[in-house]
């Protein structure tokens, strides 16, 4: 009843089969992820074919208005890819290159299986990389990209190869003939560059294809020269052995147009100063991702790329070299580039376990765009040290458009002064999303402390607009000082959604958080009314019941929690603290996933039946690791958390543990066939297992007591409801 402009255009031949093409529409939907409300504009339906008038100019048809309100276009090819051969599709082509429009093409195979090439990493690439792997989703969403246009049928593609749009036909020859008129006589974008957009997209999907046979072969070497030939700047992806076979056919000079290249293992070292070369040809590349990680690359190498390579107009720029012999010489030369480079806006450099020093640290914390928002710096187990943060906290300074820091220096060789030069320079009012981890796995003397958690007090009194915090101060020297300071500062940052705290203590440590420190830490999230995600470390601190009823008041306020990860084994918690932190609990009603580590505390079923009654309250809930092991729980609150979890329909994962508790083996043994019998099981059918691990009983009376159901030494019931994902986290390391 309401007019709307359509987000997608849809070019195409009215002749293929009318099931393929609303396949091809239905998967485009999924990789853009687009909602049920999206409005696509297809000519059969938008129009009445009887009453529609084509006799003006082509600018007065409903094709142009139509494309001119979109978005994107979408053209959808059958297997010969008739689509290119016909008069509208051209004319909406130029349309749509002069137009410059989001641009994608759909294609299926000899089983109408769809397929979508896109021009960049689609929204469905970029979503798969943020879950699987969130801290690499540059390189993913590439990877991932290139593994669904894989299955591309060939044909089409290598008929798009030799599109020429001047040549199409239409049904009338004076449509035909009007077209091509209008478009010289406007040259809006004209018909070559339409054919080099198609050209260059099918290009830029066969460079990620393996040659498989002649036929292939004779596709792929129209390919160079089709990039050679672009008229507009352009984004390729491929591995290094498939360039340097691109630059063997077409020239150093084929990368000239490329405004955006990512390139992947497997490296080869005989292919880096023909790489570097064509590289150095792309005099607009705005983005430049290289993947080189757990290669044999040498540090001669990598020096030498950087050396060859122009940056001046660099925007992006992702190194991925971790776990290669890598050293201070390319990060010499990497940082040369960088200091070049005044318009960047993205860095990321992942160059841990290399055999980077503290003087090239520094080098690379020689960047000095005024431009920078995103800085992601991976330097950890490496030898950097305070020089390398007092470079990167001068670079910070200068960066006042900062969005997002991630820093991952930990097991580093970074003091209390450097750590604290390095925050200081982080301050920044629009900062949305900060990550440090600082932490540290071996006992080193160089770890930070107290001056490192002043200054990161410092910094958060200044960033109103934060949205994501991950601090990990895990087994340094920060104290109750550190904890109460970052505490009140992190409570004026009212926009928090996601927080994520580690100071995790080894058991032996000297410098460790009291409840007092504790309590102040976990009382900033009583302000955090918008919190969706909360992990707190708190594992072998001094936290006591004081910090724990904070921690319960604070959970009662974050209502709209949805994921809670509390890590508080090896703590000084008792029953009492225990049953305050599930009462809080027991407000977040839109939970859907539940950690909680409570192992070798002094807890007992009090806690037990308060976590029992705030789980029987979560409709939402889909995972819950609960670890009781070491603790006072016995029997009944096994039998409180059953029978909650039974009034939960929604469950995918359950993992309880009680090893070293008063639970029994009788008891355990009657939770299990009693799951196993229960009507759930018919609603999740098969994929609902359960059992009991009993693999560990080293610490049980005799083999006799508990076959007459004494306590077990050491029972764990994992309750499985669905496949059962990962439980890394099954055992949290302090």
């Amino acid at each position: 009843d309401r007019s709307r402009s359509p987000l997608w255009f849809i070019s195409h031949w009215w002749g293929e089969a009318i099931l393929a093409f609303v396949e091809c529409v239905i998967e485009h939907a999924n990789v853009f992820n687009l909602s049920d409300e999206c409005l696509y504009w297809v000519c059969a339906y938008a129009n009445n074919q009887s009453e529609i008038q084509l006799d003006g100019s082509p600018k007065d048809s409903p094709f142009f208005a139509a494309l001119y309100e979109a978005e994107g276009a979408l053209v959808v090819m059958d297997h010969h890819a008739t689509t290119v051969e016909r008069a509208w599709c051209a004319l909406e082509n130029v349309l749509v290159s002069f137009w410059q429009k989001l641009y994608a093409i759909a294609g299926t195979d000899e089983n109408q299986q769809p397929f979508i090439l896109t021009q960049r990493p689609a929204p469905v690439d970029i979503s798969r990389a943020e879950v699987e792997h969130p801290g690499e989703v540059d390189r993913f969403s590439d990877r991932y990209q290139t593994e669904r246009q894989l299955q591309f049928p060939r044909t089409p593609l290598g008929r798009a190869l030799l599109t020429e749009f001047e040549s199409a036909r239409a049904s009338k020859e004076e449509d035909q003939e009007k077209i091509a008129k209008y478009v010289e006589e406007k040259e809006e974008g004209g018909f070559a560059a339409a054919n080099s957009r198609i050209r260059v997209m099918a290009a830029a999907a066969l460079c990620g294809m393996a040659i498989k046979d002649e036929f292939d072969r004779t596709i792929f070497e129209r390919v160079p020269q089709v990039l050679f030939e672009s008229h507009a700047p352009f984004h390729l992806s491929c591995q290094s052995n498939m360039l340097q076979l691109i630059i063997l056919y077409g020239g150093k000079e084929v990368l000239r147009m490329a405004d955006s290249l990512t390139i992947q293992e497997p490296f080869q070292a005989e292919l880096v100063p023909d790489i570097a070369d064509a590289v150095h040809t792309s005099k607009d590349l705005s983005q430049l991702k290289l993947f080189w990680q757990r290669s044999k690359i040498q540090d001669a190498q990598a020096k030498h790329f950087f050396d060859q390579v122009s940056t001046n107009k660099l925007k992006v720029i992702t190194v991925q070299f971790e776990e290669t012999q890598v050293g201070d010489e390319t990060a010499k030369a990497l940082g040369l580039r960088l200091r070049a480079c005044g318009s960047l806006e993205t860095v990321k450099m992942i160059m841990y376990k290399t055999n980077v020093t503290d003087v090239g640290g520094a080098a690379l914390g020689a960047i000095s765009s005024s431009e920078l928002k995103d800085l992601d710096i991976w330097l950890q187990e490496t030898r950097v040290g305070d020089m390398t943060g007092c470079a990167f906290g001068q670079c910070l300074e200068k960066s006042k458009k900062l969005e997002r820091v991630k820093f991952n220096l930990y097991d580093t060789e970074l003091t209390d002064d450097g750590g604290a030069q390095l925050i200081s320079g982080m301050v920044s009012e629009v900062l949305v999303d900060l990550s440090i981890r600082l932490f540290v796995t071996d006992a080193r003397d160089t770890v930070v402390g107290d001056k490192t958690g002043k200054a990161m007090a410092t910094v958060l009194e200044h960033c109103p607009d934060l949205k994501y915090i991950w601090l990990g101060f895990a087994n340094t020297a920060v104290s109750d000082v550190s904890g109460e300071q970052i505490g009140v500062s992190l409570a004026k940052c009212k926009k928090l959604e996601k927080i994520h705290l580690d100071f995790n203590a080894r058991p032996k440590q000297n410098q460790k958080l009291q409840d007092s420190g504790c309590r102040k830490l976990v009382e900033a999230l009583k302000c955090q009314t918008s919190l969706l995600d909360l992990e707190l470390r708190l594992a072998g601190t001094h936290l006591g019941d004081l910090a724990a009823r904070a921690l319960g008041n604070s959970l009662g306020s974050c209502v709209l929690l949805k994921k809670v990860k509390l890590y508080l084994h090896g703590t000084k918690l008792t029953d009492s603290g225990g049953r305050d932190i599930a009462l809080g609990l027991s407000w977040c009603k839109k939970l859907d996933d539940l950690y909680i580590a409570l192992s070798d505390t002094i807890v007992a079923d009090d806690t037990g039946k308060e976590f029992a009654s705030a789980i029987a309250a979560f409709s939402n809930l889909r995972t819950v690791h609960l670890d009781f092991g070491g603790t006072h729980v016995s029997d009944e609150s096994l039998t409180q958390l059953d029978a909650a979890l039974e009034l939960l329909s929604s469950l995918i994962d359950v993992i309880m543990k009680f090893d070293k508790t008063k639970v029994t083996e009788e008891k355990a043994r009657g939770v299990e066939d009693k799951l196993q019998r229960d009507g759930l099981a018919l609603k999740i059918e098969t994929q609902r297992r359960t059992g009991i691990d009993l693999s560990d009983t080293s610490h049980s009376a005799s083999a006799a007591s508990v076959q007459n159901g004494a306590s077990l030494g050491d029972v764990a019931v994992e309750l499985e409801r669905g496949i059962l994902s990962d439980v890394s986290d099954a055992a949290p390391v302090a």
